[in-house]
């Protein structure tokens, strides 16, 4: 359908955006020379899964599959990895900056509630493969969707209240006991 194919579109363009102001971010922004071997994988790792999802979004862009539901399932799963990887990056690039402390909080925040929207959205990818959905699938897929709501409105309330994790003063993001 028509809508399919623009939300197709959309969701190719946005995936470009998202990853060429990562690519600027990170080179003008940060000195990503200084920055320690393991958040240098952790970015490089981040930029491969981000390059992939680009070439996997443009090459079904090239195909102009009709918008059946598993497709859009598919392409939702896609812009919201796309989105997990960027809030990953940008996390990384700014841990330590303290003058970046409300930025690196809301990218933690953004990279943990993305988590399960992932799962939920994936467990509607991989039921729209399959003609068979019985009670137990619709049950389950309740049950995800409100676990989905709770998980996000949850981990939100983290930036007021810093239940699950805080920035300290040098920008270093911490755990709160227990996590």
């Amino acid at each position: 359908s028509k809508k399919a194919n623009i939300f197709l579109r959309v969701g190719v363009i946005l995936g470009m955006a998202i990853l060429g102001g990562v690519l600027l971010y990170a080179y003008f922004a940060s000195n990503i020379t200084m920055l320690p071997q393991d958040d240098l994988f952790d970015i490089g790792a981040c930029f491969f899964g981000l390059i992939i999802l680009l070439v996997i979004s443009i090459m079904m862009a090239f195909e102009r599959k009709e918008g059946d539901e598993t497709t859009v399932f598919f392409y939702l799963l896609m812009i919201l990895l796309f989105l997990e990887g960027a809030s990953d990056i940008n996390s990384t690039l700014v841990e330590g900056k303290t003058n970046w402390n409300l930025m690196n909080a809301v990218s933690n925040t953004v990279e943990f509630s993305l988590m399960p929207l992932i799962v939920f959205v994936f467990w509607n990818y991989q039921n729209s493969l399959y003609s068979e959905f019985n009670k137990v699938d619709k049950l389950m897929t309740r049950f995800l969707f409100g676990f989905v709501i709770f998980d996000i409105v949850f981990i939100g309330l983290n930036i007021p209240f810093g239940y699950l994790f805080t920035i300290n003063d040098e920008g270093h993001l911490l755990y709160s006991n227990g996590y």
